[in-house]
């Protein structure tokens, strides 16, 4: 129960910047590229806005808190003022937090829970910039155009007139106040750090006014006295004082508010990818952004991000922790349908919506909220010394990679993803002119220097009193605004030379020279340290400089230890089949085939450590630092095509007998039953099957070397390598690539500048390992019919090392066994389930792929490879006057334990299947085919085409004069007549041999009557003449030349191949014959056939027989006489005679 409440309740709330400052503001710092001036066509380009359906306001008083659940919490309270060891700091903290348990537990406390319903903040993007200033319009006249960005249209005139451009007066004023800005925060760091040193070292009886004069006062401490200067003493400082109170309201305020917020949502309006792809090719950039510019309202694309449910409250321990809970969370995409019949309003714009990203349940935890609230409102001192711990949690998580949506949402937050959008090319120009056009002189400087001393009270005779040397204030806000942070920040070094003091015996100031390997060359040099690539190895002039340039790194927000984690129980990426056409070659257009990559178990892991405070007790300062560590974990991995089954894409894909198509990754499970290796994939594995670990440190030298440590396994894997899914999932990744980029602007620099970034990667100090164990590559034999068997392509282990650096490198390749085996496919997908009951990985749900490796010799097997790959860069000079040349000398050993590799008529059919279902990638991989050939083919093929059609009006009419009876059917013993008949159509006067005939006949028997019933019909015998043409068979998968068409192109995947009974004669040659043969040439001659291809004269012939044997050949085969050819040529009784001797 409550002592009482109170609700408080608004409704319908526009907030516009046009008429606050602060929304304006606001919008700016988010969105730079937003509308945030009212427009007279207020309908086509409103400004951007913030509405609020309604704000429920409740506050009650809790009642008092249960003692019997506050039991624990009691203790832990009380155990505060019982600790001892602590220092007087410690427990004057622990005191205040007791006090505030008090008033926790005890006194009633407020709930201040606000509710905002339907919070939209729209945003209505610019693509035009300003007409320039005054200041700077003589300057732009003087440019030349290309120098100019794109947003800037060269006249305001016409179609630019009254259109919204980004907002001229906000940006020109940050920019101009970056320095003084900058150099105000810096100045106040410093002073705060100064003022704490100095503090400290009075409280523990220190010199009055110690200072650094000269490198003596920087001694080197001994090991007992390098430990940094504590965080706690026995005197707080005023700043930590603020801080303690700081802490203490801010831990009341989260620990009474909840934040609420239902239907919130972020709508920016801009041009959708399909637009500004078409205009970008046929406008130039500055025409392209005027089109852009003048799209009205009705015809823009929206992203939205929202969720139906986002709650935000505290802990309720010390720590204050943010929990953050996202129902419904979402990214989608919305494009323009045509206005309501008669309506031009806004709120009648109808949209088509695309989820980018599905609605999904996240867990966010942020730890660090009361230190981040102190250094964001005060000094804190030890700021780098904090931890912020970001974790997100994902229950299931959707990713759908359409690239013209995904685009779009690019396009619309380009002021974050596109370094030469419109808005930064124009802010850079904008920087650029400002340098130009503000400068500043010595005397300037000079007076500047003495006027800040005068500001800041430093004694007369260390400042000039002379009244012509001091500036006024808008003099003093002229030279700011025309200087940089460095340059202000060395005026006021000069000033302060005197004033800001350095304890000599403050041991933070020498730790961090220490650690940064850096020194004191107490000159006085008018610069200072200015876009350093590192603050490692430097030779600052002063010790203001050294001082400015820690505090600097001290009071960066990535100066504490940052750590992110992101863990989702599932995430998916969905390839969508709107990506256009692939395989155009040929006439073989196919639609993209939508797949979806599912990853279990993901955990995402980034770690930030700034190396310039690192504990000097856990590195040595000459060693490298650790400075970012990634790590990605996947626990699972599964990739599934997505496909209706009336969807016509299936008539190209490897089926499993349930119609459903074989993914492309599945997990892997092996056992080994009754001697026969069985696989079976899609069983979720307990350990990682993917892991990548980056970490990224620099070790302390001038140039920031930097170092990549690159990690990468994977394992327990099968990757299903049929081309038309991958080749579709490799169009949409491309497709994603061709990011629709705004031009970069052509400077002077750019163009008379040149670079100084190069060297090889032989020069990146990298160490990259990957390890690939137990990962099988399974190749389709016929890629629109799995039963006919596949390739096992089985990887037990790879190994690889490279390091590089030093201009030089080093590559090992190490391999276990590996194999490429025969395998065929579980005829039920669940099969061994009842014959493995015990194990209980199996389960009766199974969905996978599962197969058995064929009882035969691999047919390629590599026991182990090891490969060694060294190089080296060196810089020589061919001639006296040359230029140096670096050349890159290689070397490479390779050392194989065994190979062996067994070749059969079978495998050899298998792996040209395999090419042949690589067609459609390889001519993706060659590019467009040359159009002349391809019409030639497409001749070609129309040709046979033709043939095939006269073959069939020939084989009708042989059936019909055969089939006297009209039953439509033939029995195998009249099918010697369609074979003769057949070869008399082709070849008039050919006539076959009794041999020939018979052979002929049995082929075309066991194509056409393969069940053995004598009985053959029209439709069997026009499909066994068809796969004659087509060169189909058990050893050709597929029609020649596609020129089979209609349903009986379904005759090659009719029947198994790797696991049909033809594999087992074929692979140990039981089927073969060799027609090359000397057997009646032995028969008739008598000849022993040992392969010396002599023989006895004629009259030695089987003692004399053999003569009157070849004659008798010769009459039956020939149809000659001895002394007559019987009216036939020559050339074929030659041919019928040869043949009859094979």
């Amino acid at each position: 129960m409550s002592v009482w409440r109170l609700k408080l309740r608004i409704k319908e709330i526009t907030l516009q910047p046009s008429k606050s400052e602060l929304v304006k503001m606001i919008i700016l710092i988010l969105f730079p590229s937003g509308n945030v001036m009212l427009s007279k066509n207020s309908v086509d380009f409103p400004e951007s806005k913030v509405t609020v359906g309604k704000i429920t306001v409740k506050v009650r008083m809790s009642s008092l808190a249960r003692r019997s659940t506050t039991t624990n919490r009691d203790t832990d309270d009380a155990n505060l003022f019982n600790k001892t060891g602590e220092d007087e700091t410690t427990i004057q903290k622990e005191i205040k937090l007791g006090w505030f348990a008090f008033m926790h537990h005890y006194i009633p406390r407020p709930v201040i829970v606000i509710i905002l319903h339907n919070v939209t903040v729209h945003i209505e993007k610019v693509y035009l910039a300003p007409k320039p200033s005054s200041l700077i319009q003589q300057h732009v006249k003087k440019s030349p155009r290309e120098s100019l960005p794109m947003a800037l249209p060269l006249s305001y005139h016409g179609e630019a007139e009254d259109l919204p451009t980004f907002d001229h007066a906000y940006y020109w004023e940050m920019i101009r106040d970056e320095g003084f800005s900058g150099a105000e925060s810096l100045t106040f760091q410093v002073e705060r750090w100064i003022d704490h040193a100095v503090s400290k070292l009075k409280s523990k009886g220190g010199d009055k006014s110690p200072s650094i004069h000269s490198k003596r006062d920087i001694s080197s401490p001994s090991a007992s006295q390098r430990k940094v200067e504590s965080t706690h003493s026995n005197v707080q400082t005023y700043d930590e004082k603020v801080n303690e109170w700081i802490k203490f309201f801010a831990e009341i305020l989260c620990h009474f508010i909840t934040l609420d917020l239902v239907n919130p949502s972020v709508v920016i309006s801009g041009a959708g990818s399909d637009y500004v792809n078409n205009v970008r090719k046929k406008y130039s950039p500055r025409e392209a952004n005027l089109k852009l510019a003048k799209l009205p309202k009705r015809k823009r694309a929206l992203t939205v991000i929202g969720a139906d449910l986002i709650s935000l409250s505290f802990s309720p321990d010390s720590q204050c922790k943010l929990m953050g809970c996202f129902v419904g969370a979402y990214l989608k995409v919305g494009n323009p349908l045509s206005l309501a019949s008669g309506s031009t309003a806004a709120t009648d714009l109808r949209y088509i919506w695309h989820h980018v990203i599905s609605p999904f349940q996240c867990i966010v935890e942020f730890k660090g909220v009361i230190p981040f609230l102190v250094f964001s409102l005060s000094y804190d001192h030890y700021w780098e010394t904090r931890s912020l711990e970001l974790n997100l949690s994902l229950s299931e998580k959707n990713l759908n990679l359409s690239p013209k949506h995904i685009h779009t949402v690019f396009l619309h937050l380009d002021d974050y993803t596109d370094i030469s959008s419109p808005v930064v090319q124009w802010l850079e120009w904008l920087r650029r002119i400002r340098s130009e056009v503000l400068t500043i002189t010595l005397a300037q400087k000079v007076a500047y220097s003495n006027t800040y001393a005068k500001i800041k009270g430093v004694k007369k005779d260390e400042a000039e009193s002379d009244g012509r040397h001091l500036l006024t204030s808008t003099q003093m806000k002229e030279i700011e605004s025309a200087s940089s942070q460095w340059e202000i920040m060395l005026l006021r070094c000069i000033a302060m030379r005197k004033h800001w003091l350095i304890p000599k015996e403050n041991e933070e100031f020498a730790e961090f020279l220490r650690s940064t390997r850096s020194s004191i060359s107490f000159r006085n040099i008018d610069s200072l340290v200015d876009d350093v690539l590192s603050p490692f190895q430097q030779v600052y002039p002063t010790p203001l400089h050294a001082l400015c340039m820690m505090v600097w790194e001290k009071s960066s927000i990535l100066a504490p230890h940052v750590t992110f984690t992101f863990t989702a129980g599932t995430y998916m990426f969905d390839f969508p089949s709107d990506i256009g056409e692939i395989g155009s070659q040929g006439g073989t257009e196919k639609k993209g085939i939508p797949s979806s990559l599912a990853s279990s178990g993901v955990e995402f892991r980034f770690e930030q450590s700034n190396p310039l405070f690192q504990s000097s007790e856990s590195i040595s300062y000459d060693k490298r630092r650790s400075f970012i560590d990634l790590s990605l974990q996947v626990a699972g991995l599964r990739w599934d095509l997505v496909t209706d089954t009336n969807d016509e894409i299936l008539l190209e894909l490897p089926l499993f007998r349930s119609n459903r198509p074989a993914g492309i990754i599945y997990e892997s499970y092996l056992t080994f039953f009754f001697f026969v290796v069985f696989k079976r994939y899609g069983v979720p594995r307990l350990e990682s099957v993917l892991s990548i670990e980056l970490a990224y440190s620099i070790s302390p030298t001038k140039d920031r070397e930097q170092h990549f440590d690159l990690s990468f396994q994977t394992s327990n894997l099968v990757v299903v390598v049929n081309p038309l899914p991958l080749l579709s999932s490799v169009h949409t990744l491309v497709e994603l690539l061709q990011f629709p980029l705004q031009p970069q602007t052509v400077n002077d620099e750019s163009i008379s500048g040149e670079s100084d970034v190069g060297g090889s990667f032989l020069s990146i100090n990298a160490d990259v390992n990957v390890s690939v164990r137990n990962v099988s590559f399974v190749f389709v034999v016929d890629r629109k019919k799995l039963n006919r068997g596949l390739l096992d392509f089985n990887v037990n282990k790879i190994a690889m090392e490279l390091k590089t650096g030093g201009s030089s490198g080093q590559l090992i390749i190490s391999t276990g066994p590996f194999s490429l085996d025969a395998a065929r496919v579980s005829y039920h997908q669940s099969h061994l389930v009842n014959r493995l009951e015990t194990d209980s990985i199996f389960e009766d749900n199974f969905e996978g792929i599962e197969y058995w490796l064929m009882p035969f010799k691999p047919i390629m097997l590599i026991e182990g490879v090891e490969i060694i790959a060294t190089g080296k860069e060196e810089t020589l000079r061919l001639e006296e006057k040359a230029t140096e040349t670096t050349m890159l000398k290689m070397s490479m050993k390779i050392n194989a334990a065994s190979f062996a590799l067994n070749a059969s008529p079978t495998t050899i059919v298998a792996i040209r299947g395999v090419i042949t279902s690589f067609e459609p990638f390889l001519l993706w991989v060659q590019g467009d085919v040359d159009e002349e050939a391809r019409i030639e083919q497409l001749h070609l093929e129309e040709k046979e085409r033709k043939t095939i059609e006269i073959q069939r009006q020939v084989l009708s009419k042989i059936f019909k004069e055969i089939d006297v009876d009209g039953s439509g059917f033939l029995s195998d013993d009249e099918l010697e007549q369609v074979v003769v008949m057949l070869w008399k159509e082709a070849r008039a006067g050919f006539k076959l041999t009794d041999e020939e005939r018979e052979r002929e006949t049995n082929y075309l028997v066991s194509m056409v009557d393969r069940s053995k019933s004598n009985e053959v019909t029209y439709q069997d015998l026009d499909e066994a003449v068809q796969m004659l043409s087509g060169n189909v068979d058990d050893n050709n998968l597929v029609p020649k030349n596609q020129i089979i068409t209609g349903g009986s192109g379904n005759f090659a995947h009719s029947d198994q191949f790797l696991s049909s009974f033809q594999l087992r004669q074929l692979i140990y040659f039981e089927d073969l014959k060799e027609y090359a043969s000397m057997h009646v040439v032995n028969e008739v001659t008598g000849g022993i056939g040992d392969g010396t291809n002599s023989f006895p004269t004629p009259s030695l012939w089987r003692q004399g027989r053999g003569i009157d044997m070849f004659w008798e050949l010769y009459t039956k085969e020939t149809e000659c006489s001895r002394i007559s050819l019987n009216g036939q040529s020559m050339e074929s009784v030659q041919r019928r005679l040869v043949r009859s001797l094979w």
